[in-house]
């Protein structure tokens, strides 16, 4: 199953382990296993009020600008 994601390490795709997200106060947290090197990771998922959104959508943008090349 390809979810978007791949390994920091070895750069391979990463399946979701079999126990349930846990949810926690404002975000889940689920453990995601790469199938080549069998590291394992964790994601965070957080539900975002619109302010929080924005902030977020500020940051990605002043870290992904174009260089002007």
């Amino acid at each position: 199953m390809n979810i978007g994601l791949e390994c920091h390490q070895c750069r391979g795709d990463l399946k979701p382990q079999r126990k349930q997200p846990r949810r926690l106060r404002e975000y889940s947290i689920r453990l995601y296993q790469c199938l080549n090197c069998r590291r394992r990771i964790a994601v965070a998922s957080f539900i975002l009020t619109e302010s929080k959104a924005r902030w977020m959508e500020r940051i990605y943008e002043e870290h992904t600008e174009d260089s002007g090349l």
